[in-house]
């Protein structure tokens, strides 16, 4: 117990002449001079002295005048000083079992006098039940100190018989008319009264006695089991009177512990009836063994404290605080979903620090992410963030959701997105896991409204691992490889090289992707996939031969791809005169401005792969080729033209026929002759275009071709303007045909070109009548001549 300071020393003894005279009770006028008869008595015999003393306390007077007596003798003896006086006025008050009455007169001594005194009675065996007695009395007056009528209520409760257990079990050896008759019949009335009359003097002599006794060795430890059997009003009384003089809540707290749970959670009622704070209690519950703790936890929930209130109470006390307190809740039977609702609407601060301390306390993350994907969105949120604040990473997160089951990782993602966290980084915390858990996590993204397509744009741009594992969930869940290239089409190559190689690495064939993107893509993106494809290595070749084991088709269509990605293109319209004559024949049948004209070198290995004899022409859907340093007149341009042409009508399938009809005239010729040629796939006679009335399809690609070719010679070539480099050529000894045969087939590339008929049949029958006889028609010369005359190949 803790000792004053010789200031508050000061104070005490300077209102200690005050406190007296209050309790002079002067209207009571005493049967004799007591310390007089004590101090005569005591001279012949000291138990003589003892006698007289217990006579005084136990006869049948008024327990007013008794006390009046005993403060006139107590006092008397303490001045005088002397010790051996002093005891044995303390074996008379014991033996006639006034201890209350003595501990009430040596408190009122001046404080070094009562240190002395008291000291004597508990070194003498003196009962600390009394002097914790007459304290709660003390406190009691202190709890009610506006009125004397309001104080003398408040100490009713220590007049009851029934709390008579507060004093001391009588003694072996004493006297049957001290035990019936004694001074504790009316000496706490006496007591009480008299402490009611000094008001708010009685904190000197509180301070003098806890002071008192602490200087005599005793603790609150060793008062405390005196307690055992006081109501919670009477703690509360002493709890008041303790604090008056000093002591720290903590101290009182930690007394009671050393008499049990029972004790402790009594005297936690008492301190806070005492007006102490629950801030007071929990920091001292905190830092104690859990039994404790949970034992003051206990008491405040049973005594109505909010869970809310607890938790706010020991925030700023560290996690090592709010740990005790959730685990004194839990063990009370609080659920984890109560903690975090009951903490739901306050700040992002509080509720870190409460999901700090339920991890700590060995809650699961799981169990947590479960519970507060139940709270209200801020709540969840603040919750969350918590996590991630306290290292959880997104992955950790994403792992537990998984393992909550239910909707709790649908609400997780909901929440990450809430907080700013990107899909990105959700998809690359889940290809950490395993393959289910990447379909499940790619699965409720989907459901919550995220696109397959955005999916794999997004993965696209992280690592190759990230994009293989969801590339495989969103396989799994059904999804086609050609989606994933229509909506990386037009991205950047890095995110398409990262895409291909994900999917290469998943065991996906070369053949079996380059098919994809070659019928799967818009012509406008597939080169972008194969300059991928290129960068992660693969050769133009290698792509090829993968393109043919998908088909014919497919590999016309790569050809077309590579050559533009291999070859050095520009724009039709970069030839002078090209886009003029090419809209004359096309009209808007093609879409000019896509045409490109170009000189590919191709590698000698694909060219023989694909048997193409350069600087021959051929035309791969939008590109025209020609050999490197070709010269090319408009004509050759305007055939090539056509099978572009060809290519918007029917997709790359014209490809193939213009090649079965060349590689059928060549084997021809080879076979009947010995050479390969195929120069008669090119072949029309004015015959054959009378024979076919018009029917443009009874001609192959190539014989399409040069009709439309024809008809620019004998309709526009003469108006045609010199491409600078690229000459305008008449056809020289070949097929040269009436306008008339010519005009209907090529109306079915432009309809647009009916309206000139007329007159371009005038002119050409005036031309006619200028003309010598017209000789039989031969064969367009071959493409070998290197004049004009593609070879169409994909």
């Amino acid at each position: 117990m803790a000792t004053r300071t010789p200031a508050r020393r000061s104070a005490s003894s300077a209102g200690r002449s005050t406190a007296r005279a209050q309790l002079a009770l002067a209207a009571v006028t005493p049967i004799s001079s007591p310390h007089l008869n004590f101090n005569k008595a005591f001279a012949l015999n000291p138990l003589q002295a003892q006698k007289i003393t217990m006579g005084m306390l136990t006869a049948n007077r008024p327990g007013i005048d008794k006390l009046k007596d005993a403060g006139q003798l107590v006092n008397a003896i303490s001045v005088s000083g002397d010790r051996a006086r002093r005891r044995t006025l303390i074996a008379g008050f014991r033996q006639a079992r006034s201890e209350l009455a003595l501990v009430h007169q040596m408190a009122l001594l001046p404080e070094e006098q009562a240190e002395a005194f008291i000291k004597d009675y508990l070194d003498d065996g003196g009962d600390l039940a009394s002097v914790f007695q007459w304290l709660g009395m003390a406190g009691a007056a202190l709890n009610a100190p506006r009125s004397r009528a309001a104080r003398a209520a408040a100490l009713r409760h220590w007049g009851q018989p029934g709390r008579r257990g507060a004093r001391a079990a009588p003694k072996a050896g004493s006297s049957a008319r001290a035990t019936s008759r004694g001074f504790f019949g009316d000496v706490v009335g006496a007591v009480g009264g008299a402490i009611s009359s000094v008001g708010g003097a009685i904190g000197g002599a509180i301070n003098s006695v806890v002071n008192a006794v602490t200087k005599a060795g005793k603790s609150l430890a060793d008062a405390i089991s005196s307690t055992l059997n006081w109501t919670v009003a009477q703690l509360r009384d002493l709890v008041t009177a303790l604090v008056r003089a000093g002591k720290r809540v903590g101290d009182i707290l930690a007394a009671a512990l050393t008499k049990g749970v029972a004790q402790l959670q009594k005297f936690v009622e008492a301190v806070l009836g005492a007006g102490r704070s629950v801030f007071e209690v929990l920091s001292w519950g905190v830092g104690q063994v859990a039994s404790a703790a949970n034992a003051v936890v206990a008491k405040l929930v049973a005594l109505g404290k909010a869970v809310a209130d607890l938790v706010l109470n020991v925030v700023a006390l560290g996690r090592s605080a709010m740990v005790a307190v959730l685990r004194g809740l839990m063990a009370v039977g609080k659920r984890l979903f109560d903690l975090l609702t009951a903490v739901a609407n306050q700040g992002f601060g509080v509720i870190r620090a409460v999901v700090d301390a339920l991890l700590a306390a060995g809650q699961l993350v799981r169990s947590v992410l479960a519970d507060a994907v139940r709270l209200a969105t801020t709540a969840c949120r603040h919750v969350v963030n918590a996590l991630l604040q306290l290292g959880r990473t997104v992955k950790d997160l994403v792992s537990e959701a998984l393992a909550a089951a239910g909707t709790v990782l649908r609400l997780l993602l909901q929440t990450l997105a809430a907080l700013g966290r990107s899909v990105a980084e959700v998809l690359a915390a889940a290809a950490a896991l395993a393959a289910a858990s990447v379909r499940l996590v790619v699965q409720t993204l989907i459901a919550l409204g995220h696109t397959v397509a955005a999916l794999v744009q997004t993965v696209a741009t992280q690592a190759i691992a990230v994009a293989k594992a969801v590339f495989t969930a969103l396989l799994a869940l059904g999804h086609k490889v050609v989606t994933f290239l229509v909506a990386l089409a037009g991205r950047t190559l890095s995110a398409l090289r990262t895409a291909l190689e994900a999917l290469l690495a998943m065991g996906l064939s070369l053949a079996s992707l380059v098919k994809d993107i070659c019928t799967g893509v818009v012509e406008a993106f597939r080169r972008g996939f194969f300059e991928g494809l290129i960068a992660l290595g693969k050769a133009p070749l290698q792509l090829l031969k993968a393109a043919a084991e998908a088909g014919v088709s497919v590999v016309l269509l790569a050809f077309t791809v590579l050559l533009e990605v291999l070859g050095g293109y520009k724009p039709l319209s970069e030839i002078p005169g090209a886009m003029d004559q090419a809209r004359k024949v096309f009209g808007t049948s093609i879409q000019l401005d896509r045409v490109k004209i170009g000189f590919a070198a191709l590698p000698g290995d694909v060219m023989r792969l694909l048997n193409i004899e350069m600087p021959r022409a051929f035309t791969t859907m939008y590109l025209l080729n020609f050999g490197p340093g070709a010269k090319v007149d408009m004509q050759t341009i305007i055939h090539e033209l056509a099978h572009v042409w060809q290519g918007v009508q029917e997709g790359p399938l014209y490809m193939t026929r213009a090649l079965e009809a060349q590689i059928g005239a060549g084997l021809d010729t080879l076979f009947h002759e010995g050479t390969y040629d195929d120069s008669a796939s090119y072949l029309v006679t004015d015959q054959m275009l009378i024979d076919a009335a018009g029917d443009f399809k009874k001609f192959n690609p190539e014989q399409q071709a040069t009709i439309i070719e024809a008809f620019w010679v004998v309709r526009f070539a003469g108006e045609a303007v010199a491409p600078g480099p690229y000459p305008t050529t008449a056809l020289v000894g070949g097929f040269s045909p009436p306008l008339e045969l010519v005009l209907p087939y090529a109306q079915v590339v432009n309809p647009a070109l009916g309206a000139g008929r007329q007159a371009s049949g005038r002119r050409k029958a005036v031309a006619a009548k200028k003309a010598p006889a017209r000789k039989k028609a031969t064969p367009r010369p071959t493409p070998r001549s290197g004049r004009r005359g593609g070879r169409t190949a994909a």
